[in-house]
């Protein structure tokens, strides 16, 4: 009897199949709840370039940096959209940190966030809260010219993290931890006070008396113990 012949493999994908595979799903997902033939013109261009940008942040997800950096250039009406180019800049800017490139990782932060700020444009930030927590307090440090909104992101992340040790929750009330988060920044007292719609005098109580829970005499040492308890 002849020799068996070896079983057949399935064929190898081509080069961007994987791409092309994963924005059809994208694709019909989003079509199941936009019914694109339906809208005008405009809200179609719209929505085929939400597909693309979520296209890029899940082919990052997927580990293909190539293709999501690809895909986010693509689309070069990026800049009509707050919102589009606050989520493909984060995309950039997590992709570069992941890279070790920390100057471009900030240059696109920066840039996010001044699309963001303007229209308080949210949920790009949301979507990455994970990724982007410890990216955030760098760039502070690193220097931004939109120190109260990188500082209120901040607050939000440690308002809604959920890996605090319970025991730190016991020295510090709600509104002194909110004043401590936006104690990471270089925000001044005054800065803060606006941010909240505080007065200076609150914010000085508050840091007074995150101070002596704390047993710290400085910020810089307050936020060196409350990092050691994980309070932020």
């Amino acid at each position: 009897m002849p020799a068996a012949l070896p079983q057949s493999r399935m064929p190898m994908p081509a080069p961007g199949q994987r791409y092309l595979d994963l924005k059809a799903s994208v694709h019909k997902k989003l079509l199941n709840r936009l019914n694109l033939e339906a809208l005008a013109q405009s809200d179609r261009a719209r929505a085929e370039s939400e597909i693309r940008t979520l296209l890029a942040e899940l082919l990052r997800r997927e580990g293909d940096t190539a293709a999501s950096q690809r895909c986010a250039e693509s689309l070069a009406e990026r800049r009509g959209s707050s919102y589009i180019d606050t989520c493909l800049s984060l995309t950039e800017a997590i992709m570069a940190h992941g890279a070790g490139d920390a100057a471009a990782a900030h240059e696109r932060i920066e840039h996010a966030v001044l699309r963001a700020e303007p229209e308080n444009v949210l949920r790009p930030f949301a979507e990455r809260r994970e990724e982007l927590a410890d990216l955030l307090v760098e760039h502070a440090v690193w220097g931004t010219a939109h120190e109260s909104f990188i500082a209120a992101l901040m607050a939000r992340e440690a308002q809604g993290e959920t890996r605090l040790r319970a025991q730190s929750y016991w020295n510090l009330t709600e509104r002194e931890r909110e004043v401590l988060s936006y104690m990471r920044s270089i925000m001044t007292a005054a800065e803060i006070a606006e941010a909240l719609y505080i007065s200076v005098n609150t914010v000085k109580t508050h840091e007074r008396s995150i101070y002596r829970k704390l047993g710290a005499v400085s910020r810089r040492d307050a936020l060196k113990t409350a990092a050691k308890r994980g309070i932020v």
